[in-house]
């Protein structure tokens, strides 16, 4: 048996030849017909804000490529201020897609710090591409209002600080010392808070694993029994609560209050249960004769109101009303999954 190749004509196989190069050219034009990567990043500048000394921020910038060609980012560098890093970058994004990176912000001094992100890819519109960086460390100590205090803020997404009322500065303002609390799913970025998922429903305040305060003495918080200036009394102190205290949870633990004494600070205007409520504050209030309104509310899905109504009925007592109330259309508790939360009153005689 012949394995001969049949006789074809030369023009023939010179066609076979030239037909598979041609093909490749098709592909070749079609890759040159698709458009270069083209970068962009948002935001193009992020500012942290105050943030206090040896505390981590971190915050997440988006890569966009928004050509069809892939990306490849070269190279990333931070100039400026060695407070700032840069972590998770990634080397490629694909053509219409995006991708994040971290930014953080370390500060090792109360001062204000700025530096530049600088991304160097293939991108034919931008070679190099700028994120301006801006912030400032602040003491973890500081002095505020009284009725005021510093807002929370989100430090990572798991990660919230909060200002806690230790003490008083020597111009009459309020020391606030700063704590961190970490976040049971995520910190809401626009309230500073700790938020609980599956239902909207915030809980009361600082997550209970997290209340750097619960096991702090009560000797932290300025006992001031002492006759003032003016021959009153400064309201300031503990005050026991008679009768075994206030206890109230609901919703699987969302909303949870343990009250054994009540810390009166800022004369009056800054009034929290302890060792687990949250902190209400209001007009200041004097002794043994004066009377005290504080609220704190936490909105949201169920919005909860904190309020303590009283009056002082001799120089160290008081009597008042400690009430907590619950509105809005997802206080059902995940659709009765959990207790439903209910109003409450109690009624408070407290004495130090």
């Amino acid at each position: 048996m012949s394995l001969d190749r049949p006789a074809i004509p030369s023009r023939a196989w010179l066609l076979l030849l030239v037909l598979p190069l041609g093909h490749c050219q098709c592909d070749a034009d079609n890759l040159n017909q698709r458009t270069p990567a083209s970068i962009a990043v948002d935001p193009t500048s992020v500012d942290f804000g105050d943030v206090p000394v040896s505390f981590l921020v971190e915050r997440t910038v988006t890569v966009r490529n928004d050509g069809e060609l892939e990306l490849q980012i070269t190279q990333v560098r931070v100039t400026g201020s060695n407070a700032f890093d840069v972590r998770e970058v990634p080397t490629t994004v694909p053509g219409a897609s995006s991708a994040t990176l971290k930014v953080t912000f370390l500060p090792e001094e109360a001062a204000e710090e700025t530096a530049g992100l600088v991304l160097v890819s293939n991108a034919k519109d931008h070679a190099e591409t700028l994120v301006q960086l801006r912030g400032r460390g602040v003491d973890a100590l500081t002095c505020g209002p009284c009725d005021t205090p510093p807002p929370p803020r989100c430090i990572t997404v798991g990660e919230s600080v909060e200002y806690e009322a230790q003490g008083f500065c020597e111009n009459g303002e309020c020391q606030y010392r700063v704590v961190r609390v970490p976040c049971p799913d995520y910190c809401d970025i626009e309230t500073g808070r700790c938020v609980v998922l599956d239902g909207g429903v915030r809980d009361a305040g600082i997550p209970d694993a997290a209340r750097p305060d619960a096991a702090r003495p009560d000797a932290a918080v300025p006992d001031a029994a002492v006759p003032d200036a003016g021959g009153g009394c400064n309201v300031n102190g503990t005050y026991t609560v008679s009768g075994g205290g206030v206890a109230y949870t609901c919703c699987l633990g969302l909303v949870d209050v343990d009250i054994a004494s009540f810390q009166f600070s800022a004369e009056g205007a800054t009034i929290r249960g302890m060792p687990r409520s949250p902190t209400m504050s209001g007009a200041a209030t004097t002794c043994p004769s004066g009377s005290f309104d504080v609220a704190y509310v936490e909105t949201g899905g169920c919005t909860e109101t904190y309020t303590l109504v009283g009056s002082f009925t001799g120089p160290d007592t008081w009597a008042g009303t400690y009430q907590v109330s619950f509105s809005g259309d997802q206080c059902d508790c995940f659709g009765g999954f959990g207790e439903v939360c209910e109003n409450q009153a109690f009624e408070i005689t407290a004495s130090r």
